[in-house]
């Protein structure tokens, strides 16, 4: 079953903003009219920001209120992970997929390395979410070790 034939039950607003964070994050995040073009590819509504975190939280969250479920973030999510998109960036696309599975996990998804998000066991817990998460960046960071 793709995603396209699967609701998704509306995320809680604080997933939504995490997802953001992730996705437009200041050092490896898409830029501002990287937003703008996936946003309009996928036929969602730009939205007014501070900052591009807050654009795309507003952008998903209106869309999310309207159609009821949470589909748009997971199509939104869906496009900005395409492998073909970091071909020559290997390192930021697993830094991205691992950041993103320790918010997704909290909802029972994870995004696997073909950039499709796949059902899995949710967290509850912030540790149970690194855990499942499966990462050792993840786990390191958690953990507060020095870089």
């Amino acid at each position: 079953m793709t995603t396209a034939e699967k609701s998704f039950d509306s995320w809680p607003a604080a997933t939504v903003a995490a997802v953001a964070d992730v996705l437009a994050e200041t050092v490896d995040g898409l830029s501002g009219p990287e937003i703008g073009l996936l946003l309009e590819r996928i036929g969602f509504a730009d939205a007014d920001g501070s900052n591009k975190r807050e654009r795309l939280t507003r952008a998903l969250l209106v869309r999310q209120a309207r159609d009821r479920v949470s589909n748009c973030v997971v199509r939104f999510v869906t496009e900005a992970m395409a492998p073909v998109r970091y071909a020559r960036q290997p390192g930021v696309i697993c830094r991205r997929r691992d950041d993103l599975n320790e918010v997704l996990v909290l909802v029972g998804l994870r995004l696997t390395d073909a950039g499709k998000l796949a059902r899995g066991t949710a967290a509850n817990t912030l540790d149970e979410a690194v855990r499942h998460a499966n990462s050792l960046r993840a786990e390191i960071r958690w953990r507060g070790t020095h870089p």
